[in-house]
């Protein structure tokens, strides 16, 4: 991470080798999460070409691809309730991501970053030492408060993990990481071990973990996001009921599409286990 992520790039996005054999940042920042989505035949909204030079247009974008889910996959919703929970998450996300992200980042530094990188793609000796990484294809040039602790440091799903353990283990890696960057100190005036820290005690964390996963950003934003502003208000129906007509106009029709959304997937699913 730290070697990687030594020299400050000029924008957010992949590198490509182009035509003439030169390796160029030109291309859009290609992480997991886009890569799934269009798999499923959702739009996402971001050409191949697209690179973006601020972090709130980068996270404007991933939070338009989360819109983009819940209106084009057929078994987004499992009922009208969590339909209703989803649009109101995500309302909620746009209105707090500015006490999340410091204005002076906004425009970086970028940092390259190995965004698939989990246990089981680092391969060590008998003595534990990293001798080589694979699956790297989804390394991008982020912004600096979206690099974070590994978040399977506890062998946890992110929307499982156990604060209390995991901040345990977090505070060893923070330790080694802090003592590690004398020896590769970063082409920028700003500290990795800074950012991220400040990053854990402001929540930032949990956003910047929740914004990469479609799956898991519902769970993340309630159960870690949304508790500091007023953890009653979850469990108030007039809550819900208040915001998430915002996320769109026309809510209640758009929940009646996605139940219809849902009925013919379930009737579709059915029909294909049904053959011989």
């Amino acid at each position: 991470m730290l070697a990687m992520s030594r020299i400050r790039l000029p924008k957010i996005g992949s590198f490509i080798i182009d035509e003439n054999g030169f390796l160029c940042l030109d291309n859009r920042p290609l992480t997991l999460m886009l890569h799934d989505l269009e798999n499923e035949n959702i739009p996402v909204d971001m050409p191949r070409d697209r690179t973006f030079s601020t972090v709130d247009s980068y996270v404007n974008n991933l939070l338009m691809c989360h819109d983009n889910r819940l209106r084009f996959q057929p078994n987004a919703v499992k009922s009208a309730i969590d339909c209703v929970s989803q649009m109101t998450a995500l309302t909620l996300m746009r209105t707090v991501r500015p006490h999340f992200f410091d204005p002076q980042l906004n425009n970086g530094p970028f940092i390259f970053s190995l965004t698939d990188l989990h246990a089981s793609n680092i391969l060590v000796d008998e003595n534990w030492h990293i001798k080589c990484l694979i699956d790297l294809e989804w390394a991008a040039s982020l912004p600096i408060e979206l690099i974070r602790p590994p978040i399977w440091l506890t062998s946890k799903a992110v929307d499982e993990i156990d604060v209390e353990e995991y901040n345990g283990v977090r505070k060893d890696f923070m330790t080694i990481f802090q003592e590690e960057q004398k020896r590769y100190p970063p082409q920028y005036k700003y500290q990795q071990t800074d950012v991220m820290e400040k990053g854990w005690e402001l929540g930032g964390f949990w956003y910047s973990t929740a914004l990469p996963s479609p799956t898991a950003l519902h769970a993340i934003f309630y159960d870690r996001i949304q508790p500091p502003y007023g953890e009653e208000d979850a469990r108030d129906n007039k809550f819900y009921l208040l915001i998430s007509p915002y996320w769109g106009r026309d809510p209640a029709r758009f929940i009646r599409s996605k139940l219809e959304d849902m009925a013919a997937y379930d009737i579709r699913l059915r029909e294909m286990f049904q053959k011989p």
